[in-house]
């Protein structure tokens, strides 16, 4: 017996099904929801930003914020 599950969620209006173990489904709804916040601030801020440079922006302001969370210390 698996314990993956396949979900679908969405992100940034489009459909995707994610491979995550059993029990993490929410986990995983939960993360989606975080990554379509952000988008969606930074589509406000400038419409007519591509869809790549949207999701490189979101990926650095969520690494940004686990980052500040995890207060972790990058200084060379």
């Amino acid at each position: 017996m698996s314990n993956k599950i396949t979900i679908n969620i969405d992100l940034n209006g489009k459909k995707y099904p994610v491979l995550c173990e059993l029990g993490e489904e929410q986990r995983v709804i939960k993360s989606s929801e975080q990554v379509n916040k952000v988008i969606k601030e930074l589509s406000a801020v400038s419409e007519s930003v591509g869809e790549t440079r949207l999701l490189e922006m979101t990926c650095l302001l969520l690494a940004d914020k686990l980052i500040e969370k995890n207060d972790v210390d990058f200084h060379p």
